[in-house]
């Protein structure tokens, strides 16, 4: 996008790129904005290896004026906070994927898969490696090595407008929707009705379709079955391009629709045939800002640390 603007002669010479949340963090102390490497990985201008900005890129880019963000670790202040005489540290904002699977207490060994409004699968890794995914910096210097914008909650949504619009255009309210979802789904039984899920961009394209549809299996519950048995191939194939030896031990499930859908969660089982587990409590980013918080205050050495004291008693 920089280099768009650049060479149509819309990019400022003292411009200064940063994401949202770091300009937004910034203002109340009324200090320049930093990036943790997180989001500043977030933005493809980052020389991971080195955990610095890419210069050699952004000088082939021809947008090296361009100001760019401190990149400060997480645990160090960017600024005081003044407010009725006091002075409050204020720190960089993080990443929202990793401090969620931060809260979700992904472990190394473990295959995540995270399905929301969007879903992603990840595991950890100690090295720096790269592949057909994306390599993302993680807490205690390592990394996520994951595949995002799988479509999830958007898109079944979607297919629930379509399916429930009559009842909406006649003022009918549905007091059980996604429970008879689950249940008409589940007595629909395997079908081979198929529902690519593609009814936005993303990483399965923009393009998408119901297909093999007769009278007998043109029902919400075969629909939902389809999208479901879809859902569940799809996260095989983006997490064995994450590791195509399977070296996982388990699935760790999070994310609000991982939790609310028992069959969805069978069907992905019976795909990757491994134990799981569910990250319970719904509130995986809190839990992961405040193991971050707790690295920051000095109750930890590290954010895994961190993060095993907010399991203990130790806060009780």
């Amino acid at each position: 996008m920089l280099h768009w603007l650049n060479v149509r002669g819309k990019l400022p010479r003292k411009a200064m790129f940063c994401a949202l949340p770091d300009f937004v963090f910034s203002a109340p102390c009324d200090t320049p904005p930093a990036t943790d490497i997180g989001h500043a990985a977030a933005s493809a201008m980052l020389d991971i290896a080195r955990g610095e900005w890419h210069s050699s890129m952004l000088n082939r880019l021809q947008i090296e004026h361009v100001r760019l963000p401190r990149i400060s670790p997480h645990e160090e202040p960017i600024g005081i906070l003044k407010r009725s005489g006091r002075a409050i540290r204020w720190y960089p904002p993080v990443a929202d994927q990793q401090c969620s699977l931060l809260g979700a207490q992904l472990e190394a060994g473990e295959l995540s898969i995270n399905i929301s409004t969007g879903s992603q699968v990840g595991m950890l890794s100690d090295a720096l490696t790269f592949g057909p995914y994306q390599t993302r910096p993680f807490f205690d210097d390592r990394y996520l090595l994951t595949n995002i914008h799988i479509p999830a909650g958007r898109s079944l949504n979607a297919l629930l407008h379509l399916l429930t619009e009559l009842a909406a255009a006649e003022d009918v309210r549905l007091e059980h929707t996604w429970a008879n979802v689950e249940r008409l789904a589940r007595a629909a039984g395997p079908t081979d009705l198929a529902v690519d899920r593609s009814f936005f961009a993303g990483a399965l394209g923009t393009k998408g379709a119901i297909m093999h549809a007769r009278e007998d299996n043109l029902t919400l519950g075969h629909v939902f079955r389809a999208a479901f048995t879809s859902m569940a191939e799809n996260y095989e194939r983006f997490a064995l391009g994450v590791s195509p030896g399977r070296e996982w031990r388990r699935l760790a499930f999070s994310g609000g629709l991982a939790l609310q859908s028992a069959l969805l969660r069978e069907l992905i089982l019976a795909r990757f045939k491994c134990a799981s587990r569910l990250a319970e409590g719904g509130e995986d980013a809190l839990v992961g800002l405040l193991a971050v918080a707790l690295r920051a205050a000095g109750h930890a050495q590290t954010v895994s640390e961190a993060r095993r004291l907010i399991n203990s008693s130790a806060l009780t």
